[in-house]
Order: structure tokens, then sequence, then C-alpha cells
């Protein structure tokens, strides 16, 4: 194998580290997998390149959302990378438990931006974390 070789094929690898920005969703059932949800999201939080102190918080603020009230048989962990940020949504939670105050209150430690939604007996936290302290790849 020539160098050239060599060099295409180790560009290739890194920017699969990187590149295809792949949305994730998981429907779990409720109450239930939390540990599940932590993995997979601070396993596609590495391959982003988060830095090891941000996938903490990204998994702490996901244990946060699951702990609320759910208002459906299953849940939705849904994860969406863009080129900045890492876009994260839970839900159907149940409206009515949820505390709107203290989960922002909470979450607004640990990620950029958060947002509770509300739609009839229904809620969904959204989340965003930067991906601008991302990790160099090797």
């Amino acid at each position: 194998m020539s160098r050239a070789d060599i060099e295409t094929l180790a560009a290739l690898e890194a920017a699969s580290v990187r590149d295809p920005l792949i949305a994730v969703e998981l429907e779990l059932p409720r109450g239930r997998f939390a540990a599940v949800a932590r993995l997979v999201a601070a396993g596609l939080g590495a391959r982003l390149g988060l830095h090891v102190d941000r996938l903490d918080d990204l998994k702490l603020a996901i244990d946060a959302a699951l702990r609320q009230p759910q208002s459906g048989d299953t849940v939705t962990l849904a994860l969406t990378p863009t080129d900045d940020d890492l876009h994260v949504e839970v839900g159907p939670l149940a409206a009515a438990g949820v505390d709107s105050r203290g989960l922002e209150g909470v979450l607004s430690a640990l990620v950029d931006e958060i947002r509770t939604r509300k739609s009839g007996a229904d809620a969904w936290v959204a989340m965003r974390i930067s991906r601008s302290d991302v990790v160099a790849s090797r």
C-alpha cells in the first residue's frame, strides 16, 4: 500500500467519525431503560467529539427529563446532531406532572438551551448542547 493510499484511508476514517450527522431516535418502555437512553446519547456525543464533561451533562440532562411523569406506554428520545449543536428531545411526558420551572432550572445548568413544549395532555422537553468545544480527533 502506498503512502497516498494510507493517507486517503486515514482521511476517510477521520471523516467517518465526524461526518455523517446521523439522527437517532429511540422509543423506550415507560419508566424503564433510562440507562440505555444515556448510553446511546453518550455514544453519539462521543462520536461527535463532545468533551467528557459535556457528555456527563448530556447524560444528567436526559436522566432529569426521563424522571418526569410520562404520559404514554413509551417515551421517545430523539438526538439530532448539526454542525454546531446536538439537539435532544424527550417525550411525551405528562404535561400536568411536569414542573417546567423546576426542570428548566436544573437543565439550564447542564445544557445550552432548554424549552418545554406542551400540547394538550403531553409535554416535550427540547434541549440544545453546543458542539463548539469538541475534542480534536486523533
